[in-house]
């Protein structure tokens, strides 16, 4: 509740009641209430030339500190409009100078990083510790000598039977193997960027995908149906067809704004939306950091789909820095036993999880995460009990929250989780090479404190959406306050005086279910499909912390 007033000549200051009374001199008295009436009131009094205002306030609601900084707004606000006082409302500054100097220092994260493409990086990997263990699945190891010449095999296969090359896109859709990872890096290697397609998905949405993205030919390990034959590769076809092949490199020099690969997010019309990602964007991500130290020593499980974005880490924050990627089938990392068999076994150092399967591990085997150095959960709100739970008896294991959309690679902002940060989880500070605006509806920046809009930019940011001119112009808008564009995220936030961000809910019907994103609007579209159903509604609803 905020209350309001207004009066006129009440004997503040120089005021004309002070007229008449010689020898006297009259001033205000200030006191100091103990009850306010209202969550916020301001008494604005007029004495002669001068304007006073008075602030009560909730001391539950608002910290004295928020109160000062308000005042300062209404001071430069009214400045500012008696400075130009033909300009709309919204169009006038408010920050102080001080604040705007703040908000800059939060994303001062330019740091210098490789400017290659991923290919490159990893072939200079590969040239340096040949010997090196690349790969793990099951009884198979490859090392980066062998990851190296196999996917240089690939590229060469591609290129002669298929002319693959700078511009295609090709499908990738197999169960998780060392030959799901040679064929990503052939694929790059020729020159083309990849389309993950999950085998989970339903039979329409792989349809539209390929459609979609008019990819030239399918990497799989199984037939797709209702799609000719002539343009589906199978892996078991390749691994008897590259010894014909040579293990050189395939001649082939990518930019690092080249396109690497897209991945298919819901769509609030029913209709997934592809967003692009460069090379740029990937290296940026996992090279030269600062929220995680990456090295040759690290061991990373890929827990993801390659259709989830956080696969960009875990392929690729493994095989840029010389460490070991470690594949697991589904079915052993959806359970708990043999998932910390093979944590154990391989020790393992690093893992993702989505909030709610993070949740469900904490509750059914604590021990799972003993041998980890650092853990990194997101997707969702985080819960504080759960991951306190899992610091407090782990006190060498970093646990860091990881907040980012697809459209803005993998990770935009990050927080390694303190023992003072309580109840209050922040998503963080931008990781380096990545910027944060929090903005009003009329794109002005909202100081410390002050909740808004979500924007990301940075060297993550995604090209935009395929086939979708439109949307792209909608979500990714050219940067009000420095180069290149700025991607809306509908996420609420507020920054704090520490330069750490906090998340404060949605600002459309946009959700997120074991990491995934969901567009509720697509499930609703999709139900109107169906004969007999006229209007539909889809909600949420949580069952012992799974979100469903």
């Amino acid at each position: 509740d905020v209350m309001v007033s207004f009066s006129s000549g009440s004997g503040i200051g120089e005021s004309e009641q002070a007229k008449g009374l010689s020898g006297i001199e009259v001033s205000s008295y200030g006191s100091e209430s103990t009850v306010s009436k209202f969550d916020l009131s301001f008494t604005f009094v007029e004495g002669g030339s001068d304007l006073y205002v008075n602030i009560e306030y909730d001391t539950h609601l608002f910290s004295a500190e928020r109160i000062d900084r308000m005042l300062g707004h209404l001071n430069r606000l009214l400045s500012s409009a008696s400075a130009s006082i033909e300009e709309p409302l919204y169009q006038l500054s408010y920050l102080t100078e001080e604040e705007q100097q703040q908000l800059a220092s939060f994303n001062d994260t330019t740091s210098a990083y490789p400017k290659g493409t991923v290919a490159s990086i990893f072939m200079a990997q590969a040239s340096e510790t040949p010997d090196a263990i690349a790969v793990v699945y099951g009884e198979k190891e490859l090392s980066y000598r062998e990851l190296d010449e196999q996917s240089n095999k690939l590229a060469h296969y591609l290129h002669k039977n298929y002319k693959v090359g700078p511009g295609d896109l090709i499908g990738l859709m197999a169960e998780r193997s060392e030959w799901l990872i040679i064929s990503i890096l052939g694929i790059l290697k020729a020159g083309a960027a990849y389309l993950p397609l999950d085998p989970a998905y339903p039979k329409a949405r792989l349809d539209y995908m390929l459609q979609d993205a008019n990819a030239r030919l399918t990497i799989t390990d199984n037939t797709i149906d209702g799609h000719e034959e002539k343009h589906q590769v199978k892996i078991s076809d390749l691994q008897k067809e590259l010894s014909k092949y040579p293990a050189t490199p395939y001649d082939y020099e990518g930019q690092a704004d080249d396109l690497a690969y897209i991945m298919y997010t819901s769509g609030s019309t029913g209709t997934p939306k592809g967003v692009m990602i460069g090379y740029r964007s990937i290296v940026r991500l996992v090279k030269a950091t600062n929220y995680i130290t990456l090295t040759d020593s690290d061991r990373i499980l890929q827990t993801g789909s390659l259709s989830f974005d956080a696969s960009t880490f875990e392929v690729w924050g493994s095989l840029l820095n010389g460490g070991r990627l470690y594949l697991l089938d589904y079915d052993s990392l959806m359970d708990p036993a043999l998932l910390k068999l093979a944590i154990q076994t391989h020790k393992i150092t690093t893992m993702w999880f989505t909030s709610s399967w993070f949740n469900q591990l904490v509750e059914a085997d604590i021990t799972i995460f003993e041998p980890l150095t650092h853990l990194l959960v997101g997707g969702d709100k985080l819960s504080p009990t759960h991951v306190h739970r899992v610091r407090n008896k782990y006190r060498h294991l970093e646990v860091i929250n990881g907040y980012g959309p697809t459209e803005n690679t993998t990770f935009s902002i990050c927080h390694k989780i303190k023992d003072e940060d309580g109840e209050d989880i922040p998503l963080g500070k931008p990781i380096s090479n990545s910027t944060v605006f929090i903005l009003d509806a009329d794109l002005k920046p909202v100081p410390v404190g002050v909740e808004g809009e979500l924007y990301l930019g940075g060297c993550g940011l995604a090209q935009g959406y395929l086939n979708q001119p439109e949307l792209t112009a909608e979500r990714f808008i050219a940067n009000p306050y420095g180069e290149g564009r700025l991607y809306k995220t509908g996420d609420i936030g507020k920054w704090r005086s520490d330069g750490l961000v906090e998340f404060s809910g949605r600002r459309d019907h946009q959700v997120k279910i074991r990491g995934y994103r969901i567009e509720l609007g697509e499930i609703e579209h999709a139900l109107q499909g169906i004969e007999g159903i006229k209007e539909s509604v889809v909600d949420v609803y949580e069952e012992e912390g799974q979100k469903n």
